[in-house]
């Protein structure tokens, strides 16, 4: 199926059943995969909702192909309607679509744990009591359902897909302990929200809600790491996307480093190891939390004196770790997608 074709077929008076059916179709099938990867990791139960997975795949997508009295699918047009689907090609499309599938399944499936999961309400009710007082978020109701706005984003664009659960588990992950208190999770929250220009500035509060009691289940479990059954990731898979990730940027960033002489090439080096070492640490065994950039810089340069650290590698180190976290994230995100 080819959607640079399909979707303005969709997007237009009159849509032909056809083409609406072969689209249909289409983001059933992106949904029914997304699905099943979530069972398969362990992040999803497929009998807890007591319909099969294409049921509830179908279920998820229903609400995009609402007309409006006109006969216009009023979501879609609103969703591509940021999207110059004649400048753009075929893969980015699929990946722009396979997003709004992925905000879709994830609503849905947001709304049944909250109707049918009463242990998640504790949860519920103490992030919303430390939201009201917390300056980085706002409440927003849409419907019945609360979710964490940024101030100043509210009315948010609703046409711009949600952070899948996934990434914001993984982005938290990289920035917190599993036993980091409720105000650091929402502080980490926003600061992802903040960075993240393809998605909305919001998230549901029942998708947090879930992520907080996976992090303390994970505490709870010490064998449930991320590198555990319950992620789409094996700790092979994510070092592998480390030295990936490392080696992109050592290969980017050698010119400006140790061309123009601001590092050695040893020392330059060292840095990305450290670099390795904080990644897997955080990523991968989910510890590592209370080791500074310095000590780990040590492990590799023995005789670094924090004086000398401060003046000659702190600000180095922290920029390539920033852009090295950055590859990551975005590689996982594209497996995700």
């Amino acid at each position: 199926m080819h959607l640079t074709s399909n979707i303005p077929l969709i997007l237009g008076k009159d849509p032909p059943p056809a083409a609406v059916k072969e689209f249909v179709y289409h983001c059933h099938q992106i949904a029914c995969v997304y699905l099943r990867r979530k069972a398969f990791g362990g992040r999803l139960n497929p009998d807890q909702f007591g319909i099969s997975l294409d049921d509830l795949a179908l279920d998820c997508i229903a609400d995009l192909f609402q007309r409006d009295r006109n006969g216009s699918f009023t979501r879609l047009v609103g969703y591509y309607s940021f999207v110059n689907i004649s400048d753009i090609s075929e893969e980015v499309l699929q990946g722009q679509t396979r997003r709004l599938v992925f905000s879709e399944v994830n609503q849905r499936l947001f709304r049944l744990y909250r109707e049918s999961d009463p242990s998640l309400g504790k949860i519920i009710r103490n992030i919303k009591s430390a939201a009201k007082y917390f300056e980085s978020f706002i409440l927003d109701r849409r419907g019945d359902e609360l979710w964490l706005c940024a101030p100043g984003e509210v009315p948010v664009n609703e046409n711009r897909p949600t952070l899948s659960p996934e990434i914001a588990e993984i982005c938290l992950g990289a920035r917190l302990p599993a036993n980091a208190s409720l105000k650091k999770f929402l502080e980490a929250l926003a600061e992802i929200l903040h960075e993240e220009d393809d998605y909305q500035p919001a998230f549901p509060l029942v998708g947090l809600a879930l992520i907080i009691r996976s992090a303390f289940s994970r505490l709870q479990d010490d064998t449930a790491r991320l590198s555990g059954d319950e992620h789409p990731f094996t700790g092979t898979d994510i070092q592998q996307m480390i030295l990936s990730s490392i080696d992109s940027v050592m290969k980017r960033m050698h010119p400006s480093y140790v061309g123009r002489k601001k590092l050695d090439a040893s020392a330059y080096e060292y840095h990305f190891l450290a670099i390795r070492d904080v990644l897997v640490a955080q990523f991968v065994h989910d510890d590592g939390f209370d080791l500074s950039f310095f000590e780990h810089l040590h492990n590799h340069i023995k005789d670094l004196t924090p004086t000398d650290y401060q003046s000659h590698h702190r600000v180095y180190l922290e920029y390539l770790s920033k852009l090295t976290r950055r590859e990551l994230l975005d590689a996982l995100k594209k497996e995700l997608r």
